[in-house]
């Protein structure tokens, strides 16, 4: 296989890492697996768009950067979206909701969630550590707080039951009018 051609096949294997795919199966990573990291899933993206560099430095013309559309996704698509029976973060949910998507979109950000459910009072920003915890009504949709532990450092994340994941799905054009987007029917 010519060096190029072993390139475009890492970069394509790294593209599916870090959008949770495993690139031989072509089914989602288990979520308890250590490809799931937050740390490698950023080194699979840092990864991509330095092979993509790579391969557009290596080839006779340079193309132009590929032009990110704005974020589409369709009404069927997120019907697919695969939800979890256990509780699962933001991040988690983001990167479902991503597997979903036309590979030139804007990727959807777990900003756009957490900011969507600040304003609608289900999740509320601490004056002491600008955290967000889950409120009253948040817990009421299936928010809860989970205590996980790193290298014995006990942090505080925010999780998502199957209830509350739905219930962002059910929301999503409220969610995307807030960016400025929508669900393409």
């Amino acid at each position: 296989m010519a060096e190029v051609e072993k390139l475009i096949v890492a970069k394509y294997y790294c593209e599916k890492l870090a959008n949770g795919i495993d690139p031989i199966s072509d089914k989602p990573v288990p979520s308890d697996s250590v490809l799931n990291h937050v740390k490698l899933v950023r080194f699979f993206y840092f990864l991509k768009e330095y092979l993509a560099e790579e391969l557009s430095e290596s080839s006779p013309k340079k193309p132009q950067k590929q032009r990110y559309e704005s974020f589409l996704i369709t009404r069927e698509a997120l019907s697919e979206v695969l939800l979890s029976s256990t509780p699962i973060s933001i991040s988690e949910f983001a990167k479902r909701v991503n597997q979903k998507i036309k590979p030139t979109s804007k990727l959807f950000t777990c900003r756009w969630a957490t900011d969507w459910l600040v304003q609608a009072y289900l999740l509320s920003v601490s004056a002491i550590d600008d955290k967000k915890y889950p409120t009253e009504a948040g817990k009421k949709i299936g928010l809860s707080l989970e205590v996980r532990k790193r290298m014995s450092q006990e942090y505080s994340v925010v999780v998502y039951n199957k209830d509350a994941q739905q219930f962002l799905l059910d929301n999503m054009d409220a969610i995307l009018d807030a960016q400025g987007y929508c669900v393409i029917s």
